[in-house]
């Protein structure tokens, strides 16, 4: 058995889905698909469902649950070794959503990997809440997330602050202010005063994002017309990890 192959394991068991996942790690589906097999063989049963859509065995989740532990470990492990060894080496786990790596990641991997070349970066991909307990769990060194409440089990740093936009498409704008639309684009081009906007209805977010929307509502002292409820998107970002 391979740590690499329960690494795959594990990334696989996030998604649930070949594709996905290998194109996640930059890898052929052929290579994850191979990797499953070698578990499957090595511990003598199935690991996973194939149909009607991926899905964990119970064999699977306990391997699973093993998995997780064993590679906490070996990556403890390795961080101490390095420590004892003094060199700039070991496992960094980082943390954020999708949207944030996206934006953040290609900019800072370059240099990142340049001065530190024996450090291997881990990355999981999640919402805030969720990266906040994987770094209180000891699963990521450190998360971008959206800041919510202070925890003194962590130390943050703010990092980042987004701009909030209000998006409207055109037919909703001319279906809710008809002649009105035109002059109301001009004068929001630079900036919009939602007061302006308190006709159209919002999709109000039930997370910490929706705190955030809801409190620019606040500042311009409208009342949103709380059309639907949805639970992700973001604005804001602080870098978290555990306090030793």
């Amino acid at each position: 058995m391979e740590l690499v192959s329960l690494y795959y394991f594990t990334e696989l068991a996030k998604d649930l889905h070949m594709t996905r996942t290998a194109e996640r790690l930059y890898v052929s589906q052929q290579t994850l698909s191979n990797h499953i097999a070698r578990l499957e063989s090595y511990y003598g049963t199935p690991l996973l469902y194939r149909k009607p859509a991926l899905s964990l065995t119970p064999a699977g989740e306990h391997v699973l649950s093993s998995a997780r532990a064993i590679l906490n470990e070996e990556a403890n492990l390795k961080a101490i070794l390095a420590d004892i060894e003094h060199q700039e080496r070991g496992i960094l786990r980082f943390g954020a959503s999708t949207l944030r790596m996206n934006t953040s990641l290609p900019h800072i991997l370059p240099q990142f990997s340049q001065r530190f070349p024996k450090v291997e970066v881990r990355l999981t991909d999640t919402i805030s809440s969720e990266l906040t307990e994987l770094v209180l769990d000891g699963e990521l060194d450190m998360a971008l997330t959206v800041p919510n409440m202070t925890d003194a089990r962590l130390t943050e740093d703010h990092m980042m602050d987004d701009q909030v936009y209000l998006c409207v498409a055109e037919s909703l704008l001319q279906a809710y202010y008809g002649e009105e639309a035109a002059s109301l684009k001009a004068c929001s081009a630079n900036g919009a005063d939602l007061g302006n906007f308190s006709r159209l209805p919002f999709c109000l977010l039930e997370n910490r994002i929706g705190e955030r929307i809801r409190e620019c509502f606040a500042e311009s002292r409208v009342t949103p017309w709380a059309y639907i409820t949805s639970t992700y998107t973001h604005i804001s970002a602080s870098v978290c990890f555990q306090r030793l």
